[in-house]
């Protein structure tokens, strides 16, 4: 009897993404390049059946460990692209070094290997039974809010946590939080049926950093911004009118809510004073 061998591979790099929104992992078919930052062949990790994406040879295999680009794209866009720096070789599973997701909580502890977190496009699809909230960010100094942050937090939930894309537009998806007035079955006179419940969400925006950092999360609007700088934002100031901060506003069930300033199509937002002096 002819005993089996097994051959192990251990991959040189690898990385699962994580859907906020469903909390799991994302579906989507990413492409992953790995650029090496000193210069050198690009190379795209291979998606596995266990939903990671893995690269099991490098270039420079026997030179030292090397820094890398890492920039992930979804050829469907559904989620926003983004880049990432990793020093290869890397044992497990990649981790942000950034840690969490700033003022939102960072991804459950579930069983299993560490995450990086994706963020929903304008055009991703919308999930049966999520609530969305939408918005046109526009600085007041007259730019698109590239890659600035909206962070939505229904009452007694999770804060929902949205990215702009390079034009401004940012879309925050969250599940639907628990009816303030229990809905009647069937409804009855002065009570509120589902179609009828609403929420008063708290709202803060990011957009810009520290003093002396560059003024935004990237160079290029156009270009995959890299997730920590994104992550790493101060609070900005959303304007509900020319004068008057937005903090909050109302969901209605089964409805897209859009936030504006009063007069305008788009919502403005006043950059931290660091960024307008970086």
């Amino acid at each position: 009897m002819t005993a089996l061998e097994t051959i192990v591979r251990r991959a040189r790099f690898g990385v699962r993404f994580w859907d906020p929104v469903t909390a799991g992992p994302a579906d989507a078919r990413f492409l992953v390049r790995l650029r090496p930052s000193t210069g050198g062949r690009v190379v795209t990790a291979s998606p596995t059946r266990a939903g990671t994406y893995a690269l099991h040879t490098l270039p420079e295999e026997d030179g030292p460990a090397r820094r890398h680009r890492v920039e992930v794209s979804d050829p469907d866009g559904h989620y926003l692209p983004f880049s990432f720096e990793a020093t290869l070789p890397f044992t497990g599973l990649f981790t942000l070094p950034c840690g969490g997701l700033g003022s939102p909580p960072s991804p459950p502890d579930l069983p299993g290997p560490p995450n990086v977190p994706v963020f929903a496009a304008p055009t991703r699809p919308v999930p049966a039974g999520a609530a969305v909230v939408r918005a046109h960010l526009r600085s007041t100094t007259g730019e698109p809010a590239s890659w600035a942050t909206l962070e939505v937090r229904p009452p007694g939930g999770p804060t929902a946590l949205g990215v702009a894309d390079a034009d401004g537009q940012v879309c925050v998806l969250f599940a639907y939080p628990e009816p303030p007035i229990p809905a009647p079955s069937p409804a009855g006179p002065g009570l509120v049926p589902l179609s009828g419940q609403t929420w008063r969400l708290d709202l803060l925006a990011r957009y810009g950093r520290e003093p002396g950092s560059p003024a935004g999360p990237v160079a290029a609007p156009s270009a995959s911004p890299d997730i920590c700088d994104v992550l790493d934002q101060l609070p900005a100031r959303l304007l509900a009118d020319e004068s008057t901060t937005l903090s909050s506003a109302s969901l209605r069930y089964g409805r897209e809510l859009t936030l504006t300033t009063a007069g305008r199509s788009v919502l403005l937002l006043a950059p931290h004073p660091g960024r307008l002096h970086a």
